[in-house]
């Protein structure tokens, strides 16, 4: 008899830990390498290897979600999970903290580069987004500093770093 409770108790604990991991995430991040290079008129951080990305952000709820971030320096919301790869940041003549609101199923899409100072090519990172619901996060928060305690950080898939550029693809 105890057996049979036992086994009754850890299949429940299995199937309660099955569906907990299909638990669908509030937003979902697709980046991908879309050249290798530099910029035409690269005024800062212009050495390395520089790989252009294209990352999406896609609001996987029923109902409208929105996050802060800095109009020019949006890069600051994002990092990487690899030490030696870091999302470049630009000079920005004009910074305004801006509200991004997405509808159900809404994506929006970001346009930057990922750098390395060594060569990783083969290598795969993964991207961080930082998701603020409070503007006075844009001004308070430090990544360095508070890398340990980050909540709201959604990722992306896994990158390979891989010069595309002359290629194609058929899909």
């Amino acid at each position: 008899m105890q057996k049979k409770i036992f086994f009754l108790i850890l299949l429940i604990i299995t199937f309660k830990g099955f569906s907990q991991t299909n638990a669908k995430e509030k937003i979902s991040i697709n980046t991908e390498i879309v050249g290798k290079g530099n910029e035409k008129y690269c005024k800062v951080f212009c050495e390395g290897n520089n790989y252009f990305i294209k990352t999406t952000i896609k609001n996987n709820e029923d109902s409208s979600i929105y996050f802060y971030q800095w109009s020019c320096s949006w890069q600051s919301n994002w990092f990487t999970n690899n030490d030696s790869v870091y999302v470049k940041p630009v000079e920005c003549d004009a910074n305004t903290i801006e509200r991004i609101t997405l509808l159900p199923k809404q994506t929006v899409t970001f346009y930057g580069i990922v750098s390395t100072q060594n060569q990783l090519e083969g290598r795969y990172f993964k991207l961080g987004f930082i998701y603020l619901r409070n503007w006075n996060d844009c001004w308070n928060f430090d990544k360095k500093s508070e890398m340990n305690s980050i909540k709201n950080v959604y990722w992306s898939n896994s990158i390979l770093l891989r010069s595309i550029n002359n290629t194609y693809e058929i899909n």
